[in-house]
Parts: C-alpha cells; sequence; structure tokens
C-alpha cells in the first residue's frame, strides 16, 4: 500500500490554495470552511473564493489528507 501526501513548503510566496489550507490547519483546528476562507483572507492576503476553498477542500478529503467531522475540517493522522 502506498500513502501519498503532500507537505507544504515553508515559504509562503506562490502558494496554492491546497498548501495555505494545509498550514492553517497545522496551526488552528479544527474549522469550518468558512473559517478556512477568512483566516485566508485577513492572514494571508489572498483573493480566493469560498467556492474555490470548498472544492480544494472536497479534493483533499478525497485523498485522505483531511477529514470533516460536524462541519469542521482538520487534518487527518489516522491514515486508515
Amino acid at each position: 500500500m502506498v500513502i501519498e501526501f503532500t507537505l507544504p513548503e515553508m515559504n509562503l510566496t506562490n502558494k496554492s490554495v491546497k498548501d495555505l489550507i494545509i498550514i492553517i490547519l497545522t496551526n488552528r483546528w479544527p474549522l469550518t470552511l468558512k473559517e478556512i476562507h477568512n483566516e485566508l483572507k485577513k492572514n494571508y492576503s489572498t483573493n480566493v473564493s469560498y467556492q474555490a476553498i470548498h472544492k480544494t477542500a472536497k479534493e483533499l478529503r478525497n485523498k485522505n489528507i483531511i477529514e470533516k467531522k460536524r462541519e469542521k475540517i482538520s487534518i487527518k493522522y489516522n491514515l486508515d
């Protein structure tokens, strides 16, 4: 079995939405998509739409990188 995951670079310039979501969730969790969106706008000065965050979060969930429990999202540490 191969486990594939992405660790973001620590340099915050030219980060993808995927990297920024992972960075945010390593510092604070669990968060709703709205809280992640607000964090991106406030602390990372990005102009990312809520829809882009939702789509990226869905992709990360499908890859078992993050998990959603009762509308809150966190990094999945149990790699079952």
